[in-house]
């Protein structure tokens, strides 16, 4: 019994911490049980799914949007079309309510909402000749209903891609995070010596040396090599950065930081002196954030790849779908293998995308796989996808099953529940704001009315890859909460408090009532209290 009892909660400083395993058990028996019961319900008396119809893709057959597709494959591209990083953002970031609001609104929201309109909604639109829901709707509702309705939808379409583009060209192309005014950081002594000035372009130059960039814009980088001691605010204590990082400093006319502890200047290329060079911030000033060669090289090396499995399944090897799969599986996870030996090889500068240039890149590659037939670049790339956001799943499930980590958020958090640091807003109506992805997505109805339905062989899929396909989405956000929720409430805080607001003394206060309420890590003594690093 104690055993037992330990599987589902410990006692912490007089008070019930549930564990991991248990609650997420809990979560997928409710799914599979709405599967098995309430989709069938859906597909046999509301959507009267016949599998003897003929589809659009099998009638409508032109090879090039309309096209029959295995239903493995196009649960694969369905899924990685409605999975983005909706489901891995949103539950991470509503853990400031508590873990309890965020699951019990993934868990109902799907199976009552989510999955449902996904379902019906693709229903719909394979009884409708595989149409988009505005030319549903103006053949249902007429000419001004339609209006509205593709209004609404570029609306929704343009946020949506906009919100999710921004943290796919953040991860690809890197961001800027802003810094306290005042932060101080150390140089290491064997490092000052390196100190140095350089304008344009900065090649062959080591990463452990301190230099200046200035770049051709008169931007002013500051290069600081691993072992700075850094210092957030005088209320800290100095913390070892074991990472080369860089900062843009504010400051052009006398080329830097802040307020430095010693007068560099015009003199920054000639110090002879052996003494730790400190630098304080100035406001305005930003940690600069670099981009993922390795990512960017793994994305681009996907896209051959699934044209090779396109060309194997459907005119090299036609209906050989294991062949293919078992090809484009393995040529994928090399591929990501073969990312970790992008960064600092020859090949990084070709990979290092910035901002602008990931951009360009994400729409070079839309209009590419939106002109070329749908079997060949579109479907069995998310096919591919789908492997490692499935396989990603499945480990983290099994993960949690044998380690059975504790859930160190609070199931409900008092102290952010009107607001707090993601989301400035009181948990209704803000939890189901955050949490829309993995629970209900409007922007999924443009999914499943858009080249899913075009591609089905036959209704009977269309339970399976409807409501299946969200019910493994909300999985994803699930796992993604426990993960968050497992985190010491300190390391949370550390990295979900911009740097620029931890520095307040209404967020200190309130970081300090959540630690004294709901435990923070005995070993994390220092620290920034609340900053991300």
């Amino acid at each position: 019994m104690n055993l037992f009892a330990v599987t589902l909660y410990h006692f912490e400083n007089g008070k019930v911490v549930m564990h991991a395993m248990p609650v997420l058990l809990f979560a997928l028996c409710i799914l599979a049980i709405a599967y098995r019961y309430y989709s069938k319900f859906l597909a046999a008396k509301v959507a009267a799914v016949d599998p003897n119809r003929v589809t659009p893709a099998v009638r409508l057959n032109d090879g090039q949007n309309y096209h029959p597709t295995n239903k493995w494959v196009l649960f694969g591209h369905h899924f990685a079309a409605i999975s983005g990083a909706g489901p891995l953002i949103g539950p991470v970031l509503a853990i400031q309510y508590g873990w309890a609001p965020g699951l019990f609104w993934l868990v109902v929201g799907v199976c009552l909402a989510g999955a449902v309109q996904d379902m019906l909604v693709l229903a719909a639109s394979v009884r409708r000749d595989g149409k988009s829901l505005a030319e549903i709707a103006r053949v249902e509702l007429g000419r001004p209903a339609a209006a509205v309705a593709s209004a609404a939808i570029l609306f929704i379409i343009i946020i949506a891609l906009a919100g999710l583009g921004i943290i796919v060209v953040k991860a690809l192309g890197g961001e800027e995070v802003k810094i306290p005014a005042g932060m101080e950081i150390q140089v290491p002594t064997d490092k000052v010596n390196s100190l140095g000035k350089y304008w344009g372009p900065v090649k062959g130059i080591p990463k452990d040396s301190f230099y200046l960039h200035i770049q051709e814009n008169e931007q002013l980088h500051f290069h600081f090599p691993p072992g700075c001691k850094v210092r957030y605010t005088p209320k800290n204590t100095f913390e070892l950065r074991t990472e080369s990082f860089v900062i843009r400093g504010v400051d052009r006319e006398t080329e830097r930081l802040g307020e430095s502890r010693y007068s560099l200047g015009n003199n920054i290329a000639g110090r002879t002196t052996i003494e730790p060079v400190t630098f304080v911030t100035l406001n305005g000033c930003v940690e600069l954030v670099p981009g993922s060669s390795w990512g960017t090289f793994t994305i681009a090396a996907t896209i051959p790849i699934a044209l090779l499995v396109g060309l194997w399944m459907y005119r090299i090897r036609p209906g050989r779908v294991i062949e293919a799969s078992i090809i484009g599986a393995a040529l994928t996870l090399f591929a990501v293998v073969a990312g970790g030996w992008i960064p600092g090889s020859s090949l990084e500068p070709i990979f290092s995308l910035t901002k602008n240039q990931t951009v360009f890149a994400l729409m070079i590659y839309g209009f590419v796989a939106a002109v070329l037939p749908v079997w060949l670049l579109l479907g069995p790339r998310d096919y591919l996808s789908s492997f490692l956001k499935i396989g990603t799943i499945a480990l983290l499930v099994g993960s949690v099953f044998i380690a059975n980590p504790p859930l160190n958020a609070p199931a409900l958090n008092e102290v952010f529940i009107n607001g707090g640091p993601t989301f400035k807003g009181n948990i209704f109506p803000f939890v189901f704001i955050c949490v829309m992805c993995g629970a209900v997505s409007g922007f999924h109805a443009l999914v499943s009315s858009g080249t899913t339905p075009k591609m089905i062989e036959n209704e009977s899929q269309i339970r399976g890859i409807g409501y299946g396909a969200m019910l493994m989405e909300c999985v994803v956000g699930i796992t993604a909460l426990i993960a968050a929720a497992a985190l010491p409430n300190h390391i949370y805080y550390d990295i979900n408090v911009p740097l620029d607001q931890a520095q307040t003394t209404e967020m200190q206060g309130k970081l300090k009532e959540v630690y004294d309420r709901y435990g923070r890590d005995p070993m994390h003594q220092t620290g920034t209290g609340g900053f991300a690093h």
